[in-house]
Order: C-alpha cells, then sequence, then structure tokens
C-alpha cells in the first residue's frame, strides 16, 4: 500500500496538470474583428484643427489643479460615481474641400488602434494679419477753386503803347566813338524872309520886291538904333524883344505916340525888364525923328511896325 502511493501521487498530479493545460490551451480565444476600413480625407492647411499649445495645455492642467483643491469634494458624488464621466469628444471641424477615397482592404490596411477620447485641445488664436502701410498722403496742395459766382470779373487792360523814341544820332556816334554827321542845313523859305520885312513895310504895299523890302526895313532900323539905349539885362531877364508900330508924315515925323504891338518872352520873372526895354524902344523913336526916307516910297514906309531886339546891338 505504501509503495503505491507515491504512484497514485504522481498519477493524480499528472492529471491535474494535463487538466489544467487543457484548460489553458483549448480555452476559445476572443477574436477581435478588424477594423473596417478608414476614410482619409484631405484638409487645407488653414482649415486644419491647430496643435495644442504646450505650455498653454500645461497652464491649463495647473489651473485645473489648484482649482480642484480649492473646491470642496462632495461625498455623495464620490460615493454614487465610482469612476468620473469620460469628456465628450470634440467635434471634427468641417472640412471645406474634401475628396472620397476608397476603404482598402481589410487585408492591405494595418490594424488601427482603437482611439479614446482624449482632453479637448483649445484652439490656438489665429496670428493676425500684419498691418497693412497706409497709402503715402499726397504732397501737393490743392488750391481752393472759388465758384464762379464768388469770382470777382477781370478784365485784361492792354496798356497803351508808348511812343516811339526818337533815335539820336549824336549820343549814338558818342557811344560808338564816331564823329557825328553834320546836321542838315536848313533850307532857305523865302516867304517866311518876306513875311518878316513885311512887319517894317505896309501891308497894303505889295508891288515890292523882297530885296526893296529888305533894303527899306534896314534903313528905318539904321536911323533908330543910334537912338536905343536899352536896359542892362539880369540874369533872368531871358530873351525879350519889342515890336512897336510906327506911323509916319511924309516929312518923316511920327504921327501920334508909338504903340506896343507886342513883348516877346516875356515872364513872370522878367516882367519889370521887359516894361523897361519897351520904353526905352519908344524913347528911341521919338528921339530919332524925322526919318530920311525915299518919299516915292512913302505908300511903304507911312505905317510900319519895327521888331527890335537888344542883341543886334550889343
Amino acid at each position: 500500500m505504501n509503495a503505491r502511493l507515491p504512484s497514485l501521487v504522481s498519477f493524480v498530479l499528472h492529471l491535474g496538470l494535463l487538466a489544467l493545460l487543457s484548460l489553458v490551451t483549448f480555452r476559445a480565444r476572443d477574436l477581435v474583428p478588424p477594423p473596417a476600413g478608414m476614410a482619409i480625407e484631405i484638409v487645407d492647411l488653414d482649415h486644419a484643427m491647430p496643435l495644442p499649445d504646450p505650455v498653454l495645455a500645461k497652464q491649463q492642467h495647473v489651473e485645473q489643479a489648484a482649482r480642484a483643491e480649492v473646491e470642496p469634494v462632495d461625498a455623495s458624488a464620490v460615493e454614487t460615481s465610482s469612476f468620473p464621466a469620460a469628456p465628450a469628444p470634440s467635434p471634427a471641424p468641417q472640412p471645406v474641400t474634401a475628396q472620397a477615397v476608397s476603404p482598402p482592404s481589410p487585408t492591405s490596411a494595418p490594424p488601427m488602434p482603437a482611439l479614446g477620447p482624449g482632453p479637448v485641445a483649445r484652439p490656438q488664436p489665429a496670428a493676425p494679419a500684419p498691418p497693412v502701410p497706409p497709402a503715402p498722403a499726397p504732397t501737393h496742395i490743392a488750391s481752393p477753386v472759388s465758384s464762379p459766382s464768388a469770382a470777382a470779373p477781370v478784365t485784361a487792360t492792354t496798356p497803351a503803347p508808348s511812343p516811339p523814341r526818337r533815335l539820336d544820332a549824336a549820343a549814338l556816334a558818342r557811344s560808338l566813338g564816331q564823329p557825328a554827321a553834320p546836321a542838315p542845313r536848313p533850307r532857305l523859305n523865302s516867304a517866311a524872309i518876306g513875311s518878316a520885312i513885311g512887319q517894317a513895310v505896309p501891308k497894303g504895299v505889295a508891288g515890292l520886291s523882297i530885296r526893296q523890302r529888305t533894303n527899306l526895313a534896314d534903313m528905318i532900323r539904321s536911323q533908330i538904333t543910334p537912338c536905343w539905349n536899352p536896359p542892362q539885362a539880369e540874369d533872368n531877364s531871358g530873351h525879350v524883344t519889342i515890336v512897336m508900330r510906327i506911323r509916319l508924315g511924309r516929312d518923316g515925323g511920327v504921327l501920334g505916340t508909338p504903340a506896343l504891338s507886342r513883348i516877346g518872352g516875356q515872364t513872370a520873372a522878367n516882367g519889370a525888364y521887359a516894361n523897361a526895354l519897351a520904353g526905352s524902344v519908344r524913347r528911341a523913336i521919338l528921339r530919332c525923328a524925322p526919318l530920311k526916307l525915299p518919299p516915292e516910297l512913302y505908300d511903304a514906309w507911312a505905317d510900319v511896325e519895327l521888331n527890335f531886339d537888344p542883341r543886334d546891338i550889343s
């Protein structure tokens, strides 16, 4: 009996070992169905979900831990719920442009691990757009335009043309260093000479020639000039001439008083000198009478006007 005991124990142990091995080996394994084909969507980078900022996530974790320490724990909530509720998954962003891709075959697609609900990532604020430089202000300033009603009418005045200046030949010759051309000599005007001589002869005598009139005027003047004593001229006297009318008889004597016809060159400054000169001429005529003149020409010298110039006897 004692000899069979070890064999019996060995048999029981081997039998239990085989039973244990059969349980482990032939246990039905839970077959995991292959994951279904996943659709791949192509999303633009502008619309893709930004990756969570590690600094911001760490800061949020610290804030949540501090809030958990401060907030009191509800005992009833701990007893009723053994495990905290999982956070709701964030909705996937809506793609703008997506292309449908045919799902791969189960044999070619590798098994994808199941994605559990993770922490919701806070979207990172978009980077601010670069500032647009303002348009440069115009450098020129527009002048204000007045309305036509406010603007005063402007009348264009044309300046009167200045009269043409006469050419000075002497000044031009001096500037050029050449002698000036001699001025043209005035032509002899017989009519003017006859008119001047006619002042010393009667107006009614038209048959006398120019030579006869000249000789008659010289004859009368030559007899009166020796008796004429004009006054002394002053600096402001100027050039004064006296025209005296004389009526003579046939014997050459003066009839009445010589009459003053006109005074040439008289001004306010030399008025006294002109009156004194006229008186000297009148006295000379009376002093020298009677005159010796040809009697056959009495009609020519009966009523005459003589011009007396003090420069002729100086």
